[in-house]
């Protein structure tokens, strides 16, 4: 008994992680790069880093954190779509902003105290407007890992009749989904070309500032 109620919350701690970051690694890899100006190893030492707080507890603090708000403000996945969304926006945001500039200094290892404080900003902004996005993945992740059964009137009726293996193979399909898409984000980073042509000129800008020396040499 006591070793089946350790494997569930093993299981917990595994599907909650992951479907957290399933779904809010491309969304910040692409606010990160795209908007926020943070070459692709910045944004993809974030990324990683937030993986790693995540499996270390943060990100079932945030999980179990959001069932615990739901309760606390009568929230229930029978509630309507509205108020889930309603609440989730506000938990996120209010999560991301204590989150954020320590993920962007400490862990991507970002220095510039502006792009810290514009990211975290962003962050704010994202974690609200991706919210409900990030309490329907746990949602679904807890529903196709079997952990718990997706009330919600908005999940597909579909998936809801789908057996224990056809859930599991949605949810692989859905981490690679991820890895793919943030894969692509960073392969058309602007920003490490800027970087990269940054760093072509300097070499070509002392080559010419050699050959001018050498000629006043002669």
């Amino acid at each position: 008994m006591k070793l089946d109620g350790l494997y569930q919350k093993l299981k917990s701690y595994v599907v909650d992680n992951t479907s957290l970051l399933v779904e809010s690694t491309p969304v910040f890899a692409a606010f990160e790069t795209q908007i926020a100006n943070m070459t692709s190893n910045v944004s993809l030492n974030t990324r990683l880093g937030a993986a790693l707080l995540g499996f270390a507890g943060i990100g079932t603090a945030l999980a179990k954190g959001r069932d615990y708000s739901r309760k606390l403000f009568g929230i229930s996945e029978i509630s309507s779509e509205s108020n889930q969304f309603m609440h989730d926006t506000i938990y996120l945001a209010a999560f991301n902003l204590v989150a954020s500039p320590i993920l962007y200094r400490y862990i991507g290892g970002e220095t510039d105290l502006e792009k810290i404080a514009w990211g975290t900003g962003l962050s704010i902004l994202i974690g609200g407007l991706n919210g409900p996005a990030i309490g329907y993945a746990i949602d679904a992740g807890r529903d196709l890992a079997g952990l718990e059964e997706n009330k919600r009137a908005s999940y597909p009726k579909f998936i809801k009749r789908q057996n224990n293996l056809v859930k599991k193979s949605i949810a692989t399909l859905a981490i690679a989904g991820s890895l793919g898409l943030t894969a692509g984000l960073y392969s058309i980073n602007p920003n490490d070309n800027i970087n990269q042509k940054s760093s072509t000129e300097i070499l070509q800008s002392d080559f010419k500032e050699s050959q001018s020396l050498e000629e006043i040499i002669k």
